[in-house]
């Protein structure tokens, strides 16, 4: 199945840097120039969405939360996308 992941106006990728699928079959994304981090479903309506200034890569950890390495700063957010943690 291709998933359709785009879309204009607020839904516009900007600049993705990373992409994980996640195990509900929604995509994590990192929006680079949008400074910000997506949770999008399969027709790449915004799911979910929170700040981080120039993301560059998503690792997911157990119990479904991830660390975000940014152009300045690495953060840990819960699987519902509340910031755990900041080194900045």
């Amino acid at each position: 199945e291709k998933a359709k992941l785009g879309g204009a106006g607020v839904n516009m990728i900007n600049y993705p840097a990373d992409v994980k699928k996640l195990p509900n079959g929604n995509y994590l994304i990192a929006e680079q120039n949008g400074n910000r981090l997506t949770e999008r479903d399969s027709t790449g309506k915004i799911v979910k969405t929170t700040n981080v200034t120039q993301p560059l890569n998503i690792s997911l950890i157990p119990g479904g939360g991830m660390v975000v390495v940014g152009r300045n700063q690495i953060v840990q957010f819960d699987k519902a996308m509340n910031q755990q943690w900041a080194f900045q």
